[in-house]
């Protein structure tokens, strides 16, 4: 347990350091996906407990989502950025694998879980900045995931990851909508 928490600090202090232990696993695929089912599990078991246990609204009109489908949807769409990660990668002539790619977005999802947790507490003291804390912790995740990325691949900058991040999220945007045309659910 105290290797887990000192990889999180180093992953918030030295992000390229902590990704080259994390990657350093060499995990088989199985334990990347476990791994990443974990996180999601726990990620979404922590939202709802700070929720108070009501389903979370995507707006402020909209009925409550269920635990249950929440998770599912998470695992998916970080399924999904995780290999469109990996084949941009590729394509960009990185040397990343695929159990990597998921590995490192497990990793992703248990620092933004520990981001909540504290974010969690911030909010019983201050709303505000609880709120504020929210938004710095997005940043520096990205800021993290971008490292990981880098490292993962040995693009040599981070520029380059962030192309590549964009390009997986355009991958997984111009996915989804079609995936969605092809069941008949329009826009409209």
């Amino acid at each position: 347990m105290n290797g887990i928490l000192s990889l999180i600090g180093e992953s918030f202090t030295n992000p390229r350091s902590a990704a080259k232990a994390l990657l350093a696993l060499n995990p088989t695929r199985d334990m990347a996906f476990t791994a990443l089912g974990l996180s999601v599990v726990l990620s979404v078991i922590v939202t709802f407990l700070l929720t108070g246990g009501s389903g979370v609204q995507l707006t402020p009109q909209g009925m409550p989502i269920e635990p249950w489908l929440v998770a599912a949807m998470m695992m998916c769409l970080t399924t999904i950025l995780a290999f469109m990660i990996h084949f941009t990668g590729q394509a960009m002539k990185g040397t990343g694998d695929l159990p990597g790619s998921i590995l490192v977005m497990a990793w992703m999802q248990a620092l933004f879980l520990a981001g909540q947790i504290l974010q969690g507490v911030l909010i019983l003291m201050s709303p505000s900045i609880g709120a504020f804390f929210g938004f710095a912790l997005t940043l520096v995740i990205i800021w993290i995931l971008l490292t990981f990325i880098d490292e993962l691949h040995g693009l040599g900058s981070l520029g380059r990851a962030a192309f590549l991040l964009f390009m997986a999220f355009v991958g997984v945007t111009l996915g989804m909508s079609f995936l969605l045309t092809l069941v008949g659910v329009s826009s409209v």
